[in-house]
């Protein structure tokens, strides 16, 4: 009797193991040891599980002045999480300052009705070096997934997809993606493609005036200075065509001199990506 509890034992516990729902999003504290730019960040993971298998979004942050957000994949195994940070999607953090990309192992635990994850991470900074590590405690706050939403490109043809007619930008929509809050007038703008190099090609319009004209990117950056001149201004990325693979997505990063802001930008024929730049100058 003892050898036949045993082997149901042993046939049940990968059920028992993957019975839990990890798909939501997970909140609280990322710690760093001396030698990181600070001692405590908020971090959160934004999750879905398929199996043992797990895909998601990351965030790092400091109120407004620090924010990492990053592609996460890993495997959730014997109560532990394995995860490895990837892209990524958005930063904003003052001039010298780098991003760790993150490992993690975090132990799963379930109390009181509540479910944790907590442990340690180490990471790589974008410069190459690397980052002090330090450790995770999150709780899970909700089911909610629907920041992360992982997108599945068609075959590619062999040619870009281009508008079959010209159409100016005010046929279509408009879908602000970012508000920044700017300190500087005078700013610097570098746009560069995202993902596969598929030929995009964009026309760049600051408020509603046309700034560059159907540019192709690419990994080497187009870099426009520019210097604003009122209080709220519109950035406006217009899809020339949608590059091999839809829909025309690039990188957008804006410096004001004391940050630099990083975005994921994404347009179409139906809308164009846009971002507000708010100017709060330095008081004197």
């Amino acid at each position: 009797m003892k050898k036949f509890y045993l082997i149901l034992t042993a046939l049940f516990l990968p059920i028992f193991l993957f019975a839990q729902n990890l798909s939501g999003t997970w909140s609280g504290i990322l710690n760093q040891k001396p030698g990181g730019y600070s001692e405590k960040y908020t971090y959160e993971l934004i999750i879905k599980q398929n199996g043992n298998q797990i895909t998601g979004i990351s965030r790092t942050y400091i109120a407004t002045e620090v924010i990492a957000r990053l592609m996460v994949s890993g495997n959730f195994d014997h109560h532990v999480m394995n995860l490895s940070e990837s892209a990524i999607l958005e930063e904003v953090k003052p001039l010298g300052w780098v991003i760790c990309i993150k490992t993690m192992g975090l132990l799963y635990m379930k109390k009181d009705g509540k479910e944790y994850l907590q442990g340690s991470w180490a990471g790589i900074g974008t410069d190459g070096g690397k980052c002090s590590p330090g450790a995770i405690f999150l709780t899970k706050i909700n089911q909610d997934t629907t920041e992360f939403q992982k997108p599945t490109a068609p075959p590619s043809p062999t040619q870009p997809i281009t508008a079959k007619v010209d159409q100016p930008s005010t046929t279509r929509s408009i879908e602000p993606v970012k508000t920044l809050l700017l300190k500087n007038r005078n700013i610097t703008v570098t746009i560069t493609d995202y993902g596969e190099i598929d030929d995009d090609t964009i026309t760049v319009f600051l408020n509603k005036k046309e700034i560059l004209t159907k540019e192709r990117i690419s990994k080497q950056p187009i870099r426009l200075h520019l210097q604003l001149t009122q209080a709220h201004n519109e950035l406006l990325l217009y899809a020339e065509n949608l590059g091999r693979i839809p829909p025309n997505t690039s990188i957008l990063k804006v410096t004001d001199g004391l940050k630099t802001y990083r975005i994921i930008m994404q347009s179409s024929f139906q809308k164009s990506g846009a971002i507000n730049l708010n100017l709060k100058p330095i008081k004197e």
